[in-house]
């Protein structure tokens, strides 16, 4: 997607400009506080959101301001109040969105890569950022929620099954116990008899064990009537016929009591109750048993839910696997691992830095392969690559000095030269990141450079003159080439690139 025309009308230092680009560069040329850079900036506001706007967007003078980009397949128009900014995205045919900022967020994210920005995200980042440009015949994040869903599951159902297993080898049971319960009723009854029976022949025992002590105890009256007799002569007669009727009455009972047949032995209540005991001990062991067996199956069964879990997780993952081999990779041994990206078969933050940036950078080769980087660094910069490693460090270290005059943006420079050199390192037959790590340096330090949004904006009130801002800048440039060019190739020299 190109831009086919730009119009801007009162946008910071611009009162209405056009421009319809023809072939793949566009020459902006001017005086200095003329509006160059607001023309870069107009296309940024358009396509980023209202956070991205500087505080003061329309030209002084004027009420409001429009900024309009025809990509082709999309026109997009953002327009400026002092009350805010409206942003409208049409299709070719006239048809509006809904939602124009979050198409815009997703063009500018298909179409921008930062190579060094990529090396220096974490690896869920750099997984994400790589996955929005390697098309895949599978949902990774879908199979992945599922594979998480039945993981948990799978945990849960194995916990429940090693929990009734620790619970089954608790249960103790005696290596002969049989299978098949034992009738303890018939034993009970036979017990409930047995002790019926020794209570009626305790009972009878005993009614017995009393009339022969009252016999004893009659014997003794006797006696002693009979020794009252004889102290009682007067009373002989009649003492004498009562105790000899009471000695016939003790015969008789006696004689009734030896008539009685003999008493049964009493029946052995404990050889029974010690059957009875056997028998129900056998029944709790049967119980147990039969328990253990059904905890058991239960284990069973969420054991298999568990193994079909881990067979359909398996099966994601093959899937998953094959997808990511399948997927077309900018750069030979790039591929996805579990939310991360890999190189060479290990994490990508793992890898060398060397092999990061040469790796970002290889990513934003392959995405901008329109061919404007090769022609910049053979047509503009061939000449460079004939000379030797350490001149060439520094021509590059001036290059990105020199660059940021005319692109007075860290980022946007980056951007731009990134590529060049990256092509110019491999033409030069050295390696990339030996030259694009002091570029990044170098754009991380403009405030050390002459030009820039603040010296500028006073100077066009007159407050500064060009040789007040050059000949500090001009000494502070000097120095950080010197300073910097010995720093990388020292580091080279130690084995570091």
């Amino acid at each position: 997607m190109k831009i086919l025309k730009l119009m801007v009308e009162n946008y910071k230092k611009l009162r209405a400009v056009e421009i319809t680009p023809h072939g793949e560069m566009v020459v902006i040329t001017g005086r200095n506080g003329q509006g160059k850079t607001s023309v870069l900036d107009s296309i940024w506001a358009a396509l980023k959101n209202a956070e991205h706007v500087q505080a003061v967007p329309i030209r002084t003078g004027a009420d409001k301001a429009r900024i309009k980009l025809d990509l082709g397949e999309l026109v997009v128009e953002r327009r400026f109040t002092p009350k805010g900014s409206t942003l409208t995205v049409e299709k070719a045919d006239g048809a509006r969105y809904t939602s124009p900022q979050s198409i815009l967020d997703a063009l500018l994210g298909a179409l921008t890569f930062d190579p060094l920005a990529f090396v220096n995200q974490d690896p869920r980042e750099q997984f994400d950022a790589l996955r929005k440009i390697v098309p895949l015949e599978v949902d990774v994040d879908e199979l992945d929620s599922f594979n998480k869903r039945d993981f948990d599951a799978r945990t849960e159902i194995n916990r429940k099954a090693k929990q009734l297993r620790a619970q089954a080898e608790g249960i103790s049971v005696p290596s002969n116990s049989p299978r098949e319960p034992i009738d303890t009723k018939a034993l009970k009854d036979r017990m409930a008899a047995a002790s019926k029976t020794n209570a009626d022949l305790e009972a009878e025992h005993g009614r017995r064990r009393q009339f022969t002590s009252d016999a004893k105890a009659l014997l003794e009256q006797a006696k002693q009537d009979l020794e009252e007799a004889e102290r009682l002569t007067e009373q002989a007669t009649e003492r004498e016929a009562r105790a000899e009727g009471r000695r016939d009455k003790a015969a008789r009972i006696q004689a009734g009591v030896d008539a009685l047949p003999a008493l049964a032995e009493p029946i052995d209540a404990d050889a029974i109750r010690a059957k009875l005991d056997a028998g129900e001990g056998t029944n709790r062991g049967i119980e147990e048993h039969n328990r253990k067996r059904a905890i058991l199956g239960e284990a069973e069964v969420l054991e298999a839910q568990s193994s079909e879990l881990t067979a359909m997780m398996e099966t994601r993952e093959i899937v998953k696997d094959e997808a990511i081999k399948k997927a077309p990779m900018p750069v030979p041994g790039l591929s996805f691992g579990d939310g991360i990206v890999t190189y060479d078969g290990v994490p990508f933050d793992q890898a060398e830095t060397s092999a990061q940036i040469r790796v970002g950078v290889s990513i934003a080769m392959a995405m901008n392969s329109t061919g404007a980087a090769t022609w910049m660094a053979t047509s503009l910069l061939g000449g460079l690559a004939s000379l030797t490693p350490f001149l060439l460090l520094g021509a590059v270290i001036g290059f990105g000095i020199f660059s940021h005059y005319l692109i007075p943006v860290a980022s946007a420079s980056l951007a731009v030269s990134v590529p060049v050199i990256a092509v110019l390192a491999e033409n030069a037959g050295v390696n990339p990141a030996l030259l694009i790590v002091p570029l990044g340096f170098t754009a991380s330090c403009i405030m050390l450079l002459p030009i820039d949004p603040c010296p500028l904006s006073t100077y066009e009130h007159g407050y500064w003159k060009i040789p007040d801002m050059m000949k500090p800048g001009l000494i502070m440039s000097i120095a950080w080439l010197i300073l910097l060019t010995g720093t990388m190739w020292v580091a080279r020299m130690a084995g570091l690139f």
